[in-house]
Formats: C-alpha cells, structure tokens, sequence
C-alpha cells in the first residue's frame, strides 16, 4: 500500500458493506491492499444482495465513494438493475474550452471536432474500454491556442470511455438535489465503522501474519459493530433486554463455529435477522 507521504508498506485492506438506513454491517472482509476497490466492487455488490434476498430485502441503491468509480462497475451496476450512486472523480482537467466536453462528436464519421473546427480522427489501439482521437500536429502549431489546448507537437488527443453515458449519468445523479442525502448519509454511516475499526477493533497495526488472520480480526471487528448498533436500537425499550442477551449469544456462538473453519474464508455476511426482532 502507498501512503500519503509515498512510503509504501505491507498492509490489508478491509471490505465492508454497510446498510446505510441502520448502519449494520451487512458483509466484512479482508484482503491484500493492493488489490483495488475498483476489482472486486461488483462481488462485494453480489454478496450483499443475496445476503438481503435471504431475508425478503431487495438492494436498489449501492453508494460508494469515488474509488469504485469506473465504467465497467457502474454498467454492472445497470445490469442488475441497481441505482448506482458513485462519486465522481473530477474529469474536468484543463482550461474551459479545451475540456472533452468541448469536442463535438460525429457519431456517422466517428471523429471529434475541436472547438476552433480540427477533426480528430480515430486512433486503432488494443485498450476496448476506451476510444481514442487525435488531431494533425501541424494543424494545432498552427492553432493560436496551441500552449493552452495542447502543448504536443503532435497534436491534441482525447480518449472517450465506451461507458461514457452510463458515466455522465451517474454524475448527473450524484449531484442531484435528490440523491445528495444519500451521498452525505454515506459519509456518516458507511464510513463510521472504519474509526470504531481502528480505534476500538485493534485494526491499525496487525499483530499477526497472514490474510486468514486479517479477516479473523476484520470478522470480529464488524461483529462487535453490529452488536452496539443491535442494542442501541433493542436497548431502547426495556422489554428486549433478554432478546439482546440471545441475540449476543448466538452471534458468539457462530462466532466459535466460525473459527474452527476460517483459513480459506475472506469475505462473511452477516445475518440480517435483526430487521424480524
């Protein structure tokens, strides 16, 4: 994992998967760090919704932050017929004027047209997750905004995704009056189990080796999550006090049960009975 500072060091990530209208952890794991939150989104997506199915709960909106950002996640996204609302990198590099945006496109001739009127014609390259363009050389040294649209002697280029809508969609919802709530509720609830994590759950420094030990800690970390948010929400009335203490004994059990086969285990979802209780 690189550090802010450049340093890199060994590390694990963690993975979790937060019901955002409770705050219960709905599926934990572990893995190496540098795997990224971009490869394994849509898996943690599949187990989280057949975790919901069990319990007669349909998934129809995924947050996330900006790190599962990418086209391939937000198409898989539309195929399962989920809402997705992923925070948007900032794309808009480069001065007003010379942005992709800019750059009309020709969908019959398959070019971009620059806004001083250069055609950039398609580039053949084996990358299929994005198109590529690129004006003449000589026709932007003759541009007089050559130096601030481009400074290439060989001329302007534009990569386009193929998911290009599906992207400008999400945006669109991301920044919506509508959703924003959403957006605000993640940074809350979704995030707030990392501090309870590195702060109470002993997860800023491991203090054992090896991913099956990272997911044990990871495991026990988010079930002692979800057991304060069980009983602040039971607590409430006092009635539940001995619903609490069975609901903390048979999570503990399973506990138990689950050590004995962990080794090859990284990722476990939690039950989600608590919606019954």
């Amino acid at each position: 994992m690189q550090h802010a500072d450049g340093h890199t060091h060994l590390s694990y990530k963690i993975d979790t998967t937060v019901d955002l209208e409770t705050g219960i952890i709905v599926n934990v794991g572990a893995d190496h760090a540098n795997v990224s939150d971009q490869s394994d989104f849509l898996e943690r997506v599949d187990e989280a919704e057949a975790v919901l199915a069990e319990r007669g709960l349909e998934l129809q909106t995924v947050v996330a932050d900006k790190g599962h950002h990418c086209g391939e996640n937000l198409a898989g996204l539309e195929e399962r017929g989920i809402v997705g609302l992923v925070s948007s990198p900032n794309t808009n590099r480069g001065k007003p004027g010379f942005r992709r945006e800019d750059f009309r496109y020709d969908e019959e001739r398959d070019i971009l047209t620059c806004p001083m009127g250069h055609e950039l014609t398609r580039l053949s390259k084996s990358d299929r997750t994005h198109r590529y363009y690129k004006a003449k050389g000589r026709e932007c040294k003759a541009c007089p905004h050559f130096g601030e649209c481009t400074k290439s002697e060989r001329g302007r280029a534009v990569s386009v995704s193929i998911y290009e809508d599906l992207i400008g969609a999400n945006r669109d919802r991301v920044r919506s009056e509508e959703m924003r709530p959403l957006m605000q509720i993640r940074r809350q609830r979704g995030e707030a189990p990392f501090g309870y994590f590195k702060q109470f759950g002993g997860m800023r420094r491991m203090s054992g080796h090896g991913l099956g030990f990272a997911t044990r800690k990871a495991l026990v970390a988010g079930l002692g999550w979800n057991l304060l948010v069980l009983m602040k929400v039971l607590g409430l009335d006092p009635s539940t006090s001995e619903c609490i203490l069975r609901l903390i004994r048979a999570i503990l059990a399973l506990l138990k049960a689950l050590m004995r086969s962990w080794r090859q285990l990284r990722h476990f979802s939690f039950p989600y009975e608590y919606n019954q209780a």
